[in-house]
């Protein structure tokens, strides 16, 4: 069976065919960072996301674009999430940018809240 005109929680199809994609584009980044660790290219430790989609997708649709999130762990998605780059997102990690491993945790985009955040 089609999905047609439904509303499900008050959000329509297209919402939800929105908050469908960024856990898939999520989940594809996470898996993108598993195998570049897997592979050496990201130093440190890597803790991921997977599974967590869901829960950063709802809590962050509920959100005004100026409105401002901290994560302290796992927060790869939420940058995603709040308009950060994926490309940003997985350059600060991997070793040959030349960014310390320690420093490299944590971005910051001043055009994207939220400013100052561990992301």
């Amino acid at each position: 069976m089609a999905i047609g005109n439904i509303a499900l929680a008050g959000l329509d199809r297209e919402q939800l065919l929105h908050m469908h994609y960024q856990m898939v584009l999520i989940r594809r980044f996470e898996e993108k960072a598993a195998e570049e660790y897997t592979l050496g290219k990201i130093g440190g430790f890597l803790h991921l996301y997977i599974g967590q989609e869901a829960s950063g997708v709802g809590a962050l649709s509920a959100l005004r674009p100026g409105d401002y999130v901290a994560s302290s762990y796992r927060e790869h998605g939420h940058a995603i999430l709040k308009g950060v780059d994926p490309k940003l997102v997985s350059v600060v990690d991997i070793k040959p940018t030349g960014i310390d491993d320690i420093a490299a945790k944590y971005l910051i985009d001043v055009q994207v809240p939220p400013p100052g955040a561990k992301c």
